[in-house]
């Protein structure tokens, strides 16, 4: 579940702004934009191209689109005027890897027993609006622990029954038996018949890939190692074969999508490499080898790691697996910041800490 109070601290840290989501990602009413005519003003403008920021600045909005940019706009007779004052606009941010449908306060492995689909649904339309209020206006969600919640979360706002970011979501992660996606984390005489994600083998990940995008999935997620604060396999060992991995992929590139992988260790990221997910990999450590093998391999790729597991959770991390964790990932965001590295550095907003087995 991402901290949606860290995030919101991070925009007040960074730029002290107010970001720019006047525009909602979807109306409320369900009806047609109206043609009403909003000027906003503020102090400044940044429009994330890199370009110097704009002093003053106002935005022309006509309905639920920005029309026009500039220092000194003309206000027509009967626009609605919004005065800012010191405040910084921004485009909405985009964060690229959310779990924003359920309880933060139930462990994802306690969710098949401690939890139901509808709870999870209407804590994601909570969720949701949270979000899209700190400013995020895109979110790719990556993975319910009931599988779909996050789908039909998409289509309420799209359908503008609840207010909330545009989103991409997985469906449902894949993972194998053991894996740092097996949730069935209790008695093996309990069965949880309605949720079908785990997958061993090529062919059961390719009928796996084939559910999740039958089913509404914008992407595909697989679990290519284990994780931090997840029962079963190693957080550094490799849990899915390469065969397994290349089968996720090629059937999704079947049906034009993309695959992101959660991976941790070094075997696991570059199985991933190989297999062809891309752009995304989610990780958590990464060297200087791992980063320059990704070169060697694609030319580069996106990689999104979360702000609180190297800022809060260090210690934890520590004790489980990786004693250099900080370091390494502190190294990640230097080379991410050097002109002409191979890592794309992309925002995920997850706090570790909520996660945590109680």
């Amino acid at each position: 579940m991402m901290n949606h109070s860290i995030c919101a601290g991070l925009l007040e840290r960074w730029l002290l702004a107010l970001v720019l989501c006047f525009i909602p990602a979807a109306t409320t009413t369900g009806q047609a934009p109206s043609a009403q005519i909003t000027i906003l003003r503020a102090a400044r403008l940044i429009d994330g191209t890199g370009a110097p920021s704009l002093q003053p600045a106002m935005i022309r909005i006509e309905g639920e689109r920005i029309v026009e940019v500039g220092a000194n706009l003309r206000v027509p007779a009967g626009a609605r005027v919004i005065e800012l004052g010191d405040a910084t606009l921004l485009p909405g941010l985009i964060d690229l890897h959310t779990h924003l449908t359920g309880d933060e306060r139930v462990h994802w492995e306690d969710a098949l027993t401690k939890s139901t689909p509808p709870r999870d649904a209407l804590w994601g339309a909570r969720n949701a609006r949270i979000t899209l209020l700190a400013g995020f206006t895109s979110c790719r969600d990556m993975g319910p622990a009931w599988p779909y919640v996050d789908v039909e979360l998409r289509r309420a706002i799209d359908e503008g029954a609840v207010p909330g970011p545009r989103m991409m979501v997985a469906g449902a992660y894949i993972s194998s038996t053991g894996g740092a996606g097996d949730a069935r984390q209790f008695s093996t005489y309990v069965d949880v018949p309605i949720v079908r994600n785990l997958a061993d083998g090529p062919s059961a990940v390719t009928a796996a890939v084939r559910t999740n995008l039958k089913n509404g999935a914008d992407f595909i997620k697989i679990l290519v190692t284990g994780a931090m604060l997840s029962k079963g396999i190693s957080p550094g060992a490799q849990q899915y074969s390469d065969e397994e991995i290349r089968a996720a992929v090629v059937e999704a590139r079947r049906w034009g999508k993309q695959v992101a992988a959660h991976a941790h260790g070094a075997d696991g990221i570059k199985a991933a490499i190989r297999a062809g997910v891309r752009p995304w990999i989610t990780d958590r450590i990464l060297t200087t080898k791992q980063c320059h093998y990704s070169r060697l391999r694609i030319g580069g790729y996106f990689t999104c790691p979360h702000f609180t597991h190297m800022r809060r959770s260090t210690a934890v991390m520590r004790q489980i697996q990786y004693p250099r964790v900080k370091d390494n990932a502190h190294a990640t965001f230097a080379r991410s910041a050097t002109p002409g590295s191979s890592v794309r550095l992309r925002l995920g907003c997850r706090s570790a800490l909520q996660q945590m087995r109680r």
